[in-house]
């Protein structure tokens, strides 16, 4: 096996980054921004600056695929941070409705027999948390520079 075989993949880990690199050795490192620049991985890939996916999803490549069956922004850079959205839609909102006035005075109207429209400005309310997200569970995410 080559001194650089696992060079640049990535690695999930329940363990802590200290634990982690007594374990796997000091070639594994966090993927959280730093800079890399005298590593292995950089001479490889060019990648000066790692990613920063702490508390972030990760999703891979396009590589190509139609952009309404993968990511909506199609061939990003590798590496390259993507912003939260949320896909357009529309809601359907009941049209404005009819009061009706009778000879019993309802509606506040005495003596009223007369057929009132009426706008009606809806809106929702809120509901939900902080953010759009899927089910998950937080791990640590290592890449090998070394």
């Amino acid at each position: 096996m080559q001194k650089n075989a696992d060079l640049g993949n990535v690695q999930y880990s329940v363990l802590e980054p200290a634990v982690f690199r007594q374990v796997n050795g000091e070639g594994w490192v966090l993927m959280d921004g730093r800079n890399i620049q005298d590593s292995e991985l950089f001479r490889l890939s060019g990648l000066t600056i790692l990613p920063d996916a702490r508390g972030l999803f990760l999703r891979s490549m396009n590589e190509g695929r139609d952009v309404n069956q993968g990511d909506a922004d199609g061939n990003r850079a590798i590496g390259n941070y993507q912003a939260d959205a949320f896909k357009s839609h529309a809601h359907q909102i009941s049209p404005a409705h009819a009061v009706m006035d009778n000879d019993l005075g309802t509606n506040g109207c005495e003596g009223g027999h007369d057929v009132r429209y009426g706008r009606s400005v809806m809106s929702s309310s809120e509901y939900g948390g902080l953010e759009t997200r899927p089910r998950n569970i937080s791990l640590y995410l290592y890449i090998k520079i070394n």
